[in-house]
């Protein structure tokens, strides 16, 4: 019963938060016991909150400028 009502509020916080344009890319939680008793709105913010992370990394991968100055020095 827990592990349902965990899946529910972060399926729900997932739906409320995932951006539109979102690329695509495989997300993994993990949820701790503490979901269950933390504010929805606390959830809902820590979710939005990954996403940005999320995204900023996938652009900055994407970002052919990136890729090069990643070459020149001596990183990949």
């Amino acid at each position: 019963m827990q592990r349902n009502r965990m899946k529910r509020r972060l399926r729900e916080a997932v739906r409320l938060t995932m951006p539109a344009d979102a690329p695509g890319a495989d997300v993994v939680i993990n949820p701790k016991k503490g979901l269950l008793i933390a504010d929805f709105d606390l959830v809902v913010n820590e979710v939005r909150q990954v996403f940005v992370v999320i995204q900023k990394k996938l652009r900055k991968s994407q970002d052919p400028s990136a890729a090069v100055e990643r070459t020149e020095t001596g990183r990949q």
